[in-house]
């Protein structure tokens, strides 16, 4: 069956009358001759629009009223998502207090763990990478300046505390013969001490400028 000519209904034509009935018999005759847009007037319920890359087509109010059509929704700004509010779909950012649950993993920069770290804890990587705490052992007093090892407080600026059965409290070995093994300075950066590795003698030798040594 040839496809009528277009004409407008009350006697004279018009571009729109003769586009809008182009495209209804396109589509009633299978007309392929003519191009027909997916957001056409000639549908009801859908709203004119051109394509645009990256565009999508969602069921929207239209007009300011409570009318749902098909609309087209233009692609949002780089790094945004398309995210729902239970009624419509828009473009915006990731809200991490409410669109993320869960624990991120370590091999997607997260921590592994759902804990949150005490003030002052030392954090460190547990098994398989979880970053964990052991403030009864390892501890960080922000208020006092004063790290604990072995302890949960601190008696000064550094205390180390052994645990029973340890052969060492603190080993302490110097990269190379000769060394330093620990030096001590006052307040004027002056030396007062120095442990020594003494080459001759293959022990210990303190080296005393200005200082007292008192042995408990």
């Amino acid at each position: 069956m040839a496809r009528p000519k277009p004409f407008d209904l009350y006697g004279e034509s018009t571009a729109q009358t003769v586009r809008e009935i182009d495209e209804m018999f396109a589509i009633l005759f299978q007309d392929t001759s003519v191009g027909h847009k997916l957001l056409s007037a000639i549908h009801t319920d859908t709203v004119e629009a051109d394509v645009a890359r990256g565009s999508l087509i969602t069921g929207q109010t239209h007009l300011a009223t409570t009318t749902i059509k098909w609309k087209r929704l233009v692609i949002g700004a780089a790094a945004r998502v398309l995210r729902s509010d239970g009624t419509d779909a828009s473009w915006a950012q990731v809200v991490l207090t409410s669109d993320v649950t869960g624990v991120l993993p370590v091999g997607n920069g997260g921590t592994g763990t759902g804990t949150a770290f005490t003030q002052g804890s030392v954090v460190f990587a547990g098994p398989s990478g979880v970053y964990a705490q052991d403030n009864a052992n390892f501890f960080w007093n922000d208020t006092t300046n004063r790290l604990s090892i072995g302890a949960a407080s601190a008696s000064g600026t550094v205390h180390i505390q052994g645990a029973a059965g340890d052969t060492h409290t603190l080993f302490i070995r110097t990269g190379a013969a000769g060394n330093n093994l620990i030096s001590g300075r006052n307040s004027s950066a002056t030396t007062i001490f120095q442990v020594l590795d003494s080459v001759e003698m293959g022990l210990f030798a303190f080296k005393t400028l200005r200082a007292q040594l008192k042995l408990n």
